[in-house]
């Protein structure tokens, strides 16, 4: 059988990192902001109550919902913004590094040890979120996110700044060059004053908060600067406002699959036109991609099932042996309790037969004879 085409996961072209140190910090940075070193746990969404056992195949993808990591991205989404940035860096791209849509901050986090990394003084990192969550869909303007709930799992999602700035702190990454600013994108971003941009990275999930970043910033992203789409394979409204974006504005450079549901393209000057078939085949290698990702879900889950299945079997184990304990303990106190009874029945008869011959001695004459005497030696104590 003819092996499946894998998603492309790279940036157009492959940055060069020369530097043995660089490429050691930012593996261990990566490694860390997805507690690939040191696994937590992790929710499987919607269910955000029973914690499961980390899954390295899940969080490489990220198909996980972690209860500690910076980011849910996974190590293939996180590759390619690394990629993307430095490829921005090495061709003196124009622009900073936007994000929106940052919960705990581990792609910001990323980007900003980036500009370190290369010495870049100049560019600043734009982190935009409510650190609330997600809104409340509007129907009535963007019709496409009815019946969205995304908002009902904002006890999760919201990350307070505090908590993010927290983070950044964390990894000495918190300057006046790293700007958050807190709202909904309705508020914030038609009226935020930044550009131009050279990597611009969406992760608003709902067709609303995709449009309208796409609507204010793609024109500020600068020629040979990324656009990365964080749910376009994962959630449909998303994936409707780029579609929709790309159609109005006849944009025509092709999209590369990331994984199962990340995406991005490179802004062109001018390109030739392309038939309809690139996105087609972007959505067939993504086809591919969430292919591989239901295998990497189904085998957490029989893991997962494994584990259960030997917690019972374990739990199982250790009752019987309680029982069996109990069962022995049981004997033994039965044994103790007939002890007992045995003893005190033996008391009882040696009671009863003090009491026989004391009585004995009382009713005999010779006690009745020297009862005087007894009397006298009584009163002569007293006496004393």
């Amino acid at each position: 059988m003819e092996a499946s085409p894998r998603p492309f996961q790279s940036a157009v072209e492959d940055p060069a990192i020369t530097s043995p140190s660089v490429r050691l910090y930012l593996r261990l940075l990566q490694r860390c902001l997805i507690r690939e070193i040191f696994p937590d746990q992790r929710y499987q969404a919607p269910d955000l109550v029973h914690k499961l056992s980390y899954s390295p195949e899940l969080r490489e993808n990220g198909l996980d919902w972690p209860t500690e990591a910076e980011t849910m991205v996974g190590r293939k989404r996180l590759n390619n913004l690394r990629e993307c940035c430095i490829s921005a860096i090495q061709r003196s791209v124009p622009g900073d590094f936007v994000e929106t849509g940052t919960w705990r901050g581990g792609c910001g986090i990323l980007m900003r040890a980036l500009l370190e990394a290369f010495g870049d003084r100049e560019r600043k990192v734009w982190l935009f979120d409510s650190f609330e969550g997600l809104p409340k869909p509007d129907p009535e303007s963007f019709p496409v996110d009815k019946g969205d709930q995304f908002w009902t799992c904002n006890s999760y999602l919201g990350v307070s700044l505090e908590q993010v700035r927290a983070n950044f702190q964390r990894y000495e990454l918190l300057d006046e060059r790293v700007r958050m600013v807190k709202g909904w994108f309705r508020d914030t971003v038609p009226n935020a004053d930044i550009g131009p941009i050279s990597v611009l990275r969406l992760d608003g999930d709902m067709y609303e908060s995709t449009w309208l970043v796409l609507k204010h910033f793609y024109p500020k992203l600068s020629p040979g600067g990324f656009i990365i789409i964080d749910d376009y394979g994962a959630v449909p409204s998303c994936k409707a406002a780029v579609d929709d974006f790309r159609q109005q504005h006849s944009i025509v450079a092709s999209m590369t699959p990331v994984d199962w549901t990340g995406v991005f393209w490179q802004k062109r000057e001018s390109e030739p036109l392309q038939d309809s078939s690139a996105d087609t085949s972007c959505d067939v290698l993504q086809l591919h991609a969430k292919y591989d990702a239901s295998q990497a879900q189904y085998a957490a889950a029989m893991h997962e099932l494994g584990a259960v299945l030997a917690e019972r079997d374990g739990l199982q184990s250790r009752i019987s042996g309680l029982q069996s304990r109990l069962d022995e303990l049981q004997s033994r106190l039965e044994q103790a309790a007939k002890e007992f009874q045995h003893e005190i029945a033996s008391w009882k008869e040696r009671l009863d037969a003090e009491r026989a011959i004391r009585e004995a001695i009382e009713h005999s004459k010779s006690w009745r004879l020297t009862e005087p005497l007894r009397r006298i030696m009584a009163a002569l104590r007293a006496s004393r």
